[in-house]
């Protein structure tokens, strides 16, 4: 029968719990590179929520725009019909060539 004392067996045991601790050590790392990714991509997606309500405020930018010149339009417009001229229709004109060039 063997005898579990003596410097041998001492070795044997360290080498083990060296591998052990190596493993957890291996385990942890694994853990903390995941966690590191999770909260990458949890700001990724934050990002990406605030790009998308940053293009629908533009969108509503846009249209509220439009329609503003649309009535900038109406307004010169009835200017016009009512006998103003001069800057009134050089402004009409302008805005006439500005909608249709966008």
């Amino acid at each position: 029968m063997r005898r579990h004392c003596g410097a041998d067996y001492m070795a044997e045991i360290e080498g083990g719990m060296n591998m052990a601790f190596q493993w957890i050590a291996a385990v942890a790392g694994i853990i903390s590179i995941l966690g590191a990714l999770l909260k990458l991509l949890g700001k990724v997606n934050a990002q990406q929520r605030d790009f998308e309500e940053t293009r629908k405020l533009a969108r509503r930018n846009d249209e509220m725009c439009k329609m503003l010149l649309k009535a900038d339009l109406a307004i010169l417009d009835g200017l016009k019909q009512q006998g103003c001229n001069g800057r009134v229709t050089d402004m009409h004109n302008k805005l006439v060539a500005y909608a249709v060039d966008q």
